[in-house]
């Protein structure tokens, strides 16, 4: 393979973009693999006219050809296809009848993440409009990596967004047709400048560059787990926050995503013992004008080098990186195939780059006629292996941090460990950027007190205090702080005083159905603000949680339900119709529980003891049938 490959292609098709031809051989290894789909979604704060909505999308569609391209194969050659037209329905799908509209909304969103697109015959674009309300909507975008990348998704929403409310303003008038730029333009830009000086200076920067590389380490566990998907885990930092990494960042002369490079680049200095680490660093391969206005595949993961040593300052490792990125972003046209082709992994899943670092810094803020929307991203694409996603909003001017996992080889408990120190990490360069890096250690100091403590006289069991039921330690918090953030969720956002009053009200439903020490409570809600209320409302009432999926198979669930034998189930209306289709359990909606239920934040008073059970849980029963098994308070 050659960067730039002229094989024939048949009549009226394009050869592939050299970022396109990795994804279409990846994805033709695994068709069924669904992680070539990027998706995001505008949450617009007022009414949605959908005709008006697929007129734009249509408009859209007719300007961009990206949303018009089928693939192929011939003779092993890939090629590419604008169709003259194309026909992409916009779904009006009613939620306001859900208890938690927006949680149903963002369910049924993963679940199209999840379907594999059949890439020959398009459209490669699927758009969803979603009805929370009256006055809530949220528009969903979904394509396949071929024909956009995350720089172009991103660009069609803006367009469909402007054009949409140019209609509102004039329904009967369409805006004029603005042509994106060609694909064929774009393919033409390609070969002239690989065949250019630039090219060929591009060349001979990457070629010094990897000279003594060593092969890219990941802190990945031992094991691989046999499954699609990406694991992830999110840390918000407030607008405070961010300004003040910002602020420690400005001291050093750089930006604030080094500091994000040089905590990652410490953490893997401190778990392979590395003296020089292999990045990935996301770039977006455009590099001109037709390139940065044409809708299209070009983005690419270059490796960036980067040496750690504990003599280091932050501030010096933070150059360091910045020095670094800027090398890069300069040559970043050569596309990460060429790098794989002159290293002779082409066809191999050998990796090009460690972790990466994708800095997500863009105006989420649009408007869908008179109303202001919200951008949020759903999924970047591929996780080969191990990806931080920073997302910088210029509304609010907070961010936050994603860790993304290949499920394949992370499982939720290993991102949490990893999120925690590259976390901590990042919050001692923020508090000190003249510390030395050796200074800095990404494990708490408890963990560090049992590590060196090993070996050593410990304190019998009898000696040591037990700990107190979390209900207890949230009560005492809540009465601490009653005004600080509890839980964080999609947007929505819950004091300790508001968390507080909801679990009051669910515990005084629950306790109504029976649910006290020795008996157990079925929990089968998604991931909400919902379902934290829900585990501390159970606990709160003495009754263990049973945490039931509705993804595992039928039989394990009504297995499950009818061995513990729960005295409640609280889900949703959907969900409880997937967990227990029977109605054998009394379910109990969040949503319902009585407002005359609101008395003070929880106390100490009555409740579980430290033996007591906080939850149980089913083993996999791969060697038999499955198993519960009880966890005790003191275990949390």
């Amino acid at each position: 393979m050659t960067d730039a490959p002229h094989t024939e292609t048949p009549t009226g098709t394009m050869r592939l973009t050299a970022a396109q031809q990795g994804v279409w051989f990846a994805q033709r290894l695994d068709p069924a693999d669904p992680a070539y789909n990027i998706a995001e979604y505008a949450d617009i704060r007022g009414p949605v006219e959908p005709e008006l909505l697929r007129r734009a999308v249509g408009h859209t569609a007719a300007e961009m050809e990206a949303l018009r391209t089928t693939f192929g194969e011939r003779d092993g050659v890939p090629f590419q296809r604008v169709q003259e037209s194309t026909s992409i329905s916009v779904p009006w799908v009613d939620l306001s009848a859900e208890v938690d509209p927006h949680a149903e909304a963002l369910r049924r969103m993963r679940l199209c993440l999840a379907e594999p697109a059949d890439v020959s015959a398009g459209p490669l674009v699927r758009v969803t409009l979603y009805r929370l309300s009256p006055s809530r909507h949220l528009f969903h975008q979904q394509v396949h990596h071929l024909a956009l990348d995350g720089y172009a998704a991103v660009l069609a929403l803006s367009r469909i967004a402007e054009v949409y409310t140019a209609l509102v303003l004039s329904p009967d008038v369409l805006p004029e047709l603005r042509p994106a730029g060609s694909l064929a333009a774009l393919i033409e830009e390609e070969d002239a400048y690989l065949a250019s000086e630039q090219g060929a200076q591009d060349e001979r920067f990457w070629a010094g560059h990897l000279v003594g590389a060593l092969p890219p380490e990941t802190p990945a566990p031992s094991g691989t787990r046999t499954k699609y998907g990406t694991a992830s885990v999110r840390r918000v930092y407030s607008r405070a926050e961010t300004a003040r990494l910002k602020a420690a960042a400005k001291k050093t002369g750089t930006g604030w995503p080094t500091f994000v490079m040089g905590a990652l680049a410490l953490c893997l200095h401190r778990e392979k013992g590395l003296g020089e680490v292999v990045l990935g660093l996301p770039v977006t391969g455009r590099r001109t004008p037709a390139a940065r206005s044409t809708p299209a595949m070009l983005s690419s993961i270059l490796p960036m080098r980067l040496a750690v040593s504990p003599a280091d300052r932050v501030a010096d490792l933070a150059r360091r990186a910045s020095a670094e990125a800027r090398s890069v972003l300069r040559h970043q046209r050569r596309p990460a195939e060429a790098l794989r082709h002159r290293l002779g992994l082409t066809g191999t899943t050998t990796a090009l780059t460690g972790p990466s670092v994708n800095i997500l810094a863009f105006d989420d803020a649009l408007r869908f006629g008179p109303h202001p929307a919200t951008l949020h991203n759903l999924s970047i694409g591929p996780v080969e292996d191990l990806a931080v996603a920073v997302h910088a909003s210029f509304g609010d001017g907070g961010m936050h941090v994603d860790l993304l996992g290949n499920a394949a080889r992370y499982g939720q408990q290993d991102l949490v460990g990893l999120q925690e120190r590259l976390c901590r990490v990042l919050d001692a360069f923020v508090a000190d950027p003249e510390r030395t890096v050796g200074a800095v250690s990404p494990v708490a100091e408890d963990e560090q007190r049992l590590v060196l403590g090993l070996g050593a006289a410990q304190p019998s069991r009898s000696d040591a205090p037990e700990p107190s039921p979390l209900t207890e330690q949230f009560a005492r918090q809540a009465r601490a702080t009653p005004h600080h953030t509890a839980v964080v969720c999609d947007g929505t956002t819950l004091t300790f005083e508001e968390l507080g009053h909801q679990v009051n009200c669910l515990t005084a439903l629950l306790a109504s159905q029976g649910a006290r020490p020795g008996t157990r409570v079925a929990v089968g809600l998604p991931r909400s603000t919902d379902l934290v209320v829900a585990m501390l409302a159970v606990m709160r009432t003495g009754a263990a949680y049973l945490p039931l999926d509705p993804s595992y198979p039928a039989e394990r669930l009504a297995f499950m339900i009818d061995d513990s034998r729960p005295v409640a189930l609280v889900a949703t209306a959907a969900s409880a119709g997937t967990i227990d289709p029977r109605g054998s359990v009394p379910r109990v909606d969040p949503s319902t529980a009585p407002a005359d239920a609101l008395g003070e934040l929880p106390g100490p008073g009555p409740g579980p003891g430290p033996q007591d059970a906080a939850y149980v849980i089913y083993t996999s029963g791969s060697t038999g049938r499955p198993k519960g098994v009880v966890v005790e308070h003191r275990s949390l």
